[in-house]
């Protein structure tokens, strides 16, 4: 997840234009920008909870009035929109996350409790079936990152951490959350963190950027 350019993961959209630096200033030009929207293909939001796909139609919708006056290629369009998909996706796949969703279907006819379509509930019934991975409190912590949640994601990061401590993408989304909280030299130590371990992760990288611009 990177600043700005995915939802990790939300507001504050106007530090992207920080992160565009003189030397890539040229390359811009050469890719040419648009002012088209941010958009995905709807299938990728079928099957979600509908609170999950509310927040993530909500998140496009701020991203793309925060975009609205910066410039952005087509590249870096699609980039964004298939970051997108991708956390749609991965969050539908989640073993715990498909095992709730069926029983919330069976227990409709039963209840009215809307409690049970929350994807932050549903994270903490399936802890109660059986403790989650660290890839789990990870997903909780991006559902609780679209919220605006930022501390209780930071808590759902940490204890990702806790039980994998190689997780990178939690020490780099954990850095975004930090982030947007101001807490800019503790967001550094988790992108350099996450960089340790994975060399290879552009967006801890973009995002220390960001800051260090």
């Amino acid at each position: 997840m990177v600043i700005d350019n995915r939802v990790h993961l939300a507001d504050n959209q106007d530090n992207l234009s920080a992160g565009i630096s003189n030397k890539n200033a040229d390359s811009i030009k050469k890719n040419s920008t648009i002012k088209d929207s941010i958009n995905i293909n709807k299938d990728h939001l079928y099957n979600l909870d509908p609170s999950i796909r509310n927040s993530i139609e909500e998140f496009i919708k701020n991203l793309n009035g925060h975009l609205n006056d910066i410039p952005v290629t087509k590249e870096q369009k699609r980039s964004i929109e298939k970051q997108i998909e991708e956390i749609a996706k991965e969050i539908k796949e989640i073993p715990s996350y498909k095992e709730i969703q069926n029983d919330l279907s069976k227990d409709s006819a039963k209840s009215s409790n809307e409690s049970n379509n929350d994807p932050i509930a549903c994270h903490d019934r399936s802890a109660e079936i059986k403790p989650l991975t660290d890839n789990e409190h990870y997903n909780k912590g991006l559902a609780l990152y679209y919220q605006g949640s930022f501390n209780e994601a930071i808590e759902c990061y940490d204890r990702a951490i806790e039980i994998n401590p190689e997780n990178a993408d939690a020490y780099s989304n954990k850095g975004l959350a930090l982030y947007y909280q101001g807490s800019y030299s503790e967001a550094i130590a988790c992108y350099d963190r996450a960089i340790e371990i994975n060399p290879q992760n552009a967006d801890a990288h973009y995002n220390k950027g960001i800051i260090l611009d």
